[in-house]
Parts: structure tokens; C-alpha cells; sequence
């Protein structure tokens, strides 16, 4: 419970100030590169021991 509530705080975070400093949401979602880098770190993390 606790890792599900520090991701949500983490995005909270990052998404917030990202739109509180003047961003645009919008200008954040890119599917084809969610999907590479998110791939790649998923890989990542079911390779390590």
C-alpha cells in the first residue's frame, strides 16, 4: 500500500509542478515514446536479480 501511495505522490508531484511552473499537460503525452521507455525500464527491471 505504501509503494502504491509514493507512486501516486511522485506523479502528483512531478505532473503539479510541471503545470504549476507553466506546462502544458498535453505537451507530455507522446504514446510511441511512453511505450519505448516504459518497455525498456520494465525490461529493465524483470532482468535485474
Amino acid at each position: 500500500m505504501a509503494k502504491i501511495i509514493g507512486i501516486i505522490v511522485v506523479f502528483g508531484c512531478v505532473f503539479g509542478g510541471f503545470v504549476l511552473s507553466g506546462g502544458k499537460l498535453m505537451a507530455l503525452v507522446h504514446p510511441f515514446e511512453v511505450l519505448i521507455i516504459g518497455g525498456a525500464a520494465r525490461g529493465a527491471f524483470l532482468q535485474a536479480p
